[in-house]
Formats: structure tokens, sequence, C-alpha cells
């Protein structure tokens, strides 16, 4: 088996960290789905790939909550869909997955809402080529 390149292990560190859901803050949940189901995220990480999720973030009620991990839930997208866009945000960006490209239209939108502007790039492209 193959050793890992130092740029494939740099470049996974993120997505390694979101797998071991090593010292989780926040949980993602998609509309209509269970508790069971949320994702977990960092709010550093969220915060640093998107404004929105930053402002969000600093609001009162996150900042003074006594929960130690709190729930956020992102209405607009389907389990399957949110999944995808946590991928993305935990990867280094340089190309879609396949899960993202399932996604790319709805992921277009939720990385437009939530300024992930690389995202909605790359899913903007992704859709014209598929036209």
């Amino acid at each position: 088996m193959a050793t890992p390149t130092n740029k494939e292990h740099f470049s996974g560190g993120l997505a390694k960290v979101l797998a071991e859901k090593w010292q989780v803050d926040v949980m993602l949940k998609a509309k209509n789905s269970d508790e069971g189901s949320a994702i977990s995220a960092h709010k550093l990480i969220l915060a640093s790939r998107s404004e929105v999720f930053k402002k969000m973030l600093e609001l009162d009620e996150f900042k003074t909550s006594t929960k130690h991990v709190e729930t956020i839930t992102l209405s607009e997208m389907k389990q399957e869909e949110l999944e995808a866009f946590v991928e993305f945000i935990y990867s280094d960006g340089s190309m879609l997955s396949a899960n993202v490209k399932q996604d790319a239209r709805s992921l277009y939108l939720a990385a437009d809402k939530y300024e992930i502007l690389h995202l909605r790039d790359l899913c903007r492209t992704d859709s014209l080529y598929l036209l």
C-alpha cells in the first residue's frame, strides 16, 4: 500500500478531523432529518469557509448558550445534500466529488446562500457542462 504524499496528508487533514469527530462543537442538521443523522462539525472550520456561518455563530444565542454542542438546521437541504456540502467544506476544494456533482444544482443554491463562492463557481461550471 502506498503511503500518502505530504500534500495528500496535508489536504486530507480536515477530512480526517471530520471523520474522527475530533473536538466537535456544532452539529448540522438537514430539514426533516432526526437528531441522530445530524453531522458533526467545527465552528472554526465553518466560519473560515463562510462569512454567513461566521456571522451566525457570532450571534448571542450561540455565544451565551450553555450547550456544549449547538445544532444548526439547514432547512433548505436534504440529508444527502448536506453531507455533500459538508464534505466540500472539509475538502481542499480542488475538485468536486461525485457526491457534490450529483447535487450540483441544490449545492449551488446553498453555496450562494452561505457565501461559499468557490463551491458556487464549481457547481455552476459543472451544471453548465451537463447542459
